[in-house]
């Protein structure tokens, strides 16, 4: 059995080590002063392994490298995933449990401006809401009759089945939605056209 000077001073040991640090150093965010930090690193971890070394199992270069191939594989994985973001990634289909609750999903203890974060959505204030229902009512109010019926009916049902109802060909209606589109435009109403 080795011991940790033998492991520590071994020429294979240290040159396959000296070879992984240099390579891992070449990576962004690295650079040549960390070699000798990011040897240690992976020395300590060669030292930590060897009392799993069975030599009847494999020889003791084979043991090293993998040692040292499977810690810098995990070192450099878990350093890419440090940088996706701070935190633990969580689904938001576990289930937790809520004092005073049954169990549920994670996504259903969220409120309605979380999920609006998550979606990049903005919503509009109450009082821009208000606003905006005023603004279109007026707007509505400008209209001829009947495309003010289209609109209503357009609320429930498809463009075919307004078409239908209102005894029009749905070419003439999308030409009204058009026209519609533009008055709303003219009257600064662009923002809620979408």
């Amino acid at each position: 059995m080795l011991n940790t000077k033998d492991i520590s001073n071994d020429r294979f040991t240290r040159g396959i080590i000296r070879r992984k640090a240099k390579q891992i150093a070449q990576r962004p965010g690295l650079d040549e002063q960390d070699v000798e930090s990011i040897e240690q690193t992976i020395l300590m971890h060669v030292i930590s392994r060897m009392d799993a070394f069975d030599p009847n199992v494999a020889h003791r270069n084979v043991f090293i490298t993998t040692v040292v191939e499977r810690f810098v594989n995990n070192w450099l994985r878990n350093r890419v995933a440090k940088k996706r973001g701070p935190g633990y990634v969580q689904s938001l289909n576990v289930m937790v449990f809520v004092p005073g609750d049954w169990p549920t999903e994670l996504g259903h203890t969220l409120d309605q401006s979380d999920s609006d974060k998550r979606l990049c959505i903005n919503r509009r204030t109450d009082e821009e809401q208000s606003q905006l229902a005023s603004d279109m009512a007026t707007a509505i109010a400008s209209l001829p009759k009947d495309w003010q019926r289209m609109l209503e009916l357009r609320k429930d049902h498809s463009m075919t089945k307004v078409a239908a109802l209102m005894g029009f060909p749905r070419t003439t209606l999308n030409g009204w939605m058009t026209q519609i589109a533009q008055r709303f435009a003219e009257a600064g109403l662009r923002d809620y056209l979408a």
